[in-house]
């Protein structure tokens, strides 16, 4: 018979689980004369079982291969509620709020522990912590009441904050990811790539896993629009062809327009729902045109060309729509118009212009506009009033802006661009806060309906999912000398001190760990 590998008890003494084989096993303590319950099996043998999760209805197991499965105590039938692969690592555990699961091994030689939230979607990076200057040993620990994990070796200690600042990292394909979007209930996570759509849960439905709304070859570039009911998007396929996706998995519907060689296309919903418009981003000069469906009569119709590369179009009502583009070549010079869709008249408010992108404010009383400056290759940020003609430049953003969103309460701005860097700041252009973690170009970003989250996908093929930070703190690169090494000495005891005998005459070293006076926060 084979033997058992690993073993766990929950806190009441009432139940043990066990590992024998491929198998996870469930036994009664106060009746052995029960027969043991399988609660599932791996696709390799067995090596180590987590603790029981704090809740006590479920626990973890990790196989040969690496791969982690979580397993209900209840109710087993459908299979693991997750899986994650966590490589060379086997040790699992649960913190004691259970919201993280923790593996820890070795890592191409090098000791590692990865992290994983389970109130993540499905599909969630793991947070991976790594010493270079000491070896793991022995089985982590989580504080009981704080929220820390601490690593050990021979002779020192890690603390890692296990805190709420961590952003979610979502792989969503192959591919670049060129739109992000939030469904209007904040429930659900839209990213769009060449290759498709797909939905990400917030809130934990669908146990957490995601859905594929679309797969299908779409533009180069595509964005997502949500219809005002919130029941449907709307995204271009390869084709130039508009697709209707309805979120609940229903029939898609299609739009045919006219063949085009554009690489992306501008979408926007009239107020009432009723109308849909879209123009090419950018392509010849004859198909860029802009394209009106009447989604109740099916009616499809052209109601101007434009020159240039489309930077914005949008209804100011269900009856006026507004495009706005710049200059791409000596015959597209942009500009700005407004089509009258019921009078058929034209108002040309700008001949030409050099817009990139543009985003308006919720209470419609003002705009960020995007302005490319072929000179310098860059694009600056202006906010530009919706009531009378102020304007300014807004310089506190970096050099680079590929996308914009303004917060629900019209305060503050998020860009993304080049460096891998996302800025979040005061619309009235105070120093940012900086968040970095993207690598290569940030192509997407947005603001959940309530404000607390902040999404963003770019070149680096992921989505990443940031908490809103603590913007009535200066940002952290901005606080005074004093204030920043403080808070660094607060959370390590390594420190640089003189030393001649090294070439630069300093070195890395430890200083006493007296104890923290108070916990800090991080």
């Amino acid at each position: 018979m084979e033997q058992v590998s690993d073993f766990s008890a929950d806190d009441l003494g009432t139940l043990l689980a066990y590992s024998r084989g491929r198998s996870v096993y469930l036994r009664s303590l106060e009746d052995w004369s029960e027969p043991p319950r399988e609660l599932g099996k791996h696709d390799e043998e067995v090596r180590w079982l987590s603790n029981f999760h704090p809740e006590g209805d479920r626990l973890a197991a990790s196989d040969e291969s690496g791969e982690v499965k979580i397993w209900s105590i209840t109710d087993s039938t459908e299979g693991p509620l997750r899986s994650f692969q966590a490589g060379e690592l086997h040790r699992v555990l649960y913190d004691p709020t259970g919201r993280w699961l923790a593996a820890e091994g070795l890592t191409e030689g090098s000791p590692t522990v990865h992290l994983w939230d389970v109130t993540a979607p499905q599909g969630t990076d793991p947070l991976t912590l790594v010493r270079t200057d000491a070896v793991f040993h022995g089985v982590p620990k989580f504080s009981p009441r704080t929220p820390w994990l601490v690593t050990t070796n021979g002779s020192s200690a890690g603390f890692w904050p296990l805190t709420d600042r961590y952003p979610w990292v979502l792989r969503a394909a192959d591919s670049r990811v060129t739109d992000v979007a939030f469904t209007p209930d904040g429930e659900w996570l839209i990213s769009a790539t060449s290759t498709g759509v797909r939905a990400w849960p917030l809130r934990g439905q669908n146990e957490g896993a995601s859905r594929i709304l679309l797969d299908r070859v779409l533009v180069s570039f595509p964005t997502v629009v949500f219809h005002p009911s919130g029941e449907y998007l709307a995204v271009a396929s390869q084709e130039r062809t508009v697709l209707l996706v309805p979120l609940d998995g229903g029939p898609i519907r299609e739009l045919p327009g006219s063949s085009s060689t554009a690489v992306g296309m501008i979408i926007d919903f009239s107020p009432n729902g009723r109308l849909l418009a879209a123009v090419p981003l950018y392509g010849p000069a004859e198909e860029m045109v802009i394209q009106v469906w009447d989604l109740e009569s099916g009616e499809v119709r052209t109601v101007g060309q434009v020159s240039g590369m489309s930077a914005y179009l949008g209804f100011d009502d269900d009856r006026r729509l507004r495009w706005s583009g710049g200059r791409d070549s000596d015959e597209g010079v942009g500009g700005e118009r407004i089509f009258d869709l019921e009078g058929g008249s034209l108002e040309i408010v700008a001949e030409e212009g050099r817009e990139y992108f543009r985003a308006v404010s919720s209470r419609e009383s003002f705009m960020l506009v995007g302005q490319y400056r072929p000179e310098d290759q860059s694009t600056f940020i202006f906010w530009n009033s919706l009531d009378d003609a102020d304007s300014r430049r807004i310089t506190s953003h970096g050099a680079w802006i590929e996308d914009v969103a303004i917060d629900p309460s019209d305060r503050w701005v998020v860009t993304g661009g080049d460096e891998g860097l996302l800025q979040v700041g005061p619309v009235t252009g105070e120093e940012p806060h900086l968040l970095s973690g993207h690598r290569g170009l940030i192509r997407a970003v947005a603001i959940s309906p309530d404000g607390q989250w902040i999404a963003s996908g770019g070149d680096d093929q992921t989505v990443r999912l940031w908490p809103m930070p603590d913007l009535s703190k200066t940002p952290f690169h901005l606080r005074p000398l004093n204030e920043l090494m403080e808070t660094l000495h607060s959370l390590t005891n390594l420190r640089i001190v003189e030393d001649p005998e090294f070439s630069t005459g300093w070195k890395l070293d430890y200083a006493p760990f007296p104890g923290w006076e108070e916990v800090p926060e991080w």
